[in-house]
């Protein structure tokens, strides 16, 4: 009887000490995930500080160029156009979506793109994800994210060569 209790027992601690050790392995796993993810965050975070800081400093260096350049007033060709045109350019490229959206208002709003002569041409921007329909705010009705495509479509076509080209 004594060797039914002793293996018993055995048993006993063995399945308590493989179930604990089962537990211990599923929480260092979902700590593991837990920490995975929050490192994916915080690289996250830091892509979009410097995004956002990348975006400050371009707005910064185009009222420098403005105010103080005369780049409003320069003629084609004059270096502070090409200056300005080099730093878009480059800032297009590293910026997502929202924020492209925003230079692109930035320069209409400022005057720099709305004439038949820019003074910043966004030829070969490189304007990809600018058009990414999931970047539009979902709780638009269908036909105002359709009216803001066509407002996009046409802002493109208009600024790089002057001259307006409807696509609808």
């Amino acid at each position: 009887m004594i060797d039914y209790l002793t293996f018993g027992a055995l048993f006993i601690n063995y399945s308590t000490q493989k179930s604990i050790k089962l537990r211990d392995e599923e929480q260092a796993q979902a700590e593991k995930e837990k920490t995975e993810k929050r490192e994916k965050f915080e690289r996250w975070v830091g892509y979009d500080r410097a995004r956002e800081q990348a975006l400050q400093e371009y707005l910064s260096s185009m009222e420098n160029l403005i105010l103080q350049n005369g780049l409003l007033e320069s003629i084609n060709g004059n270096s502070v156009r090409e200056v300005a045109r080099a730093r878009t350019l480059d800032i297009l490229r590293r910026l997502d979506g929202d924020r492209k959206r925003l230079i692109v208002d930035f320069l209409y709003q400022t005057g720099l793109i709305d004439k038949p002569n820019p003074c910043v041409s966004l030829l070969a921007a490189g304007f990809g994800t600018i058009f990414d329909p999931l970047t539009v705010s979902s709780d638009l009705p269908k036909h105002q994210i359709a009216d803001y495509f066509t407002d996009v479509v046409r802002l493109f076509y208009v600024i790089p060569c002057g001259t307006y080209y409807s696509l609808l």
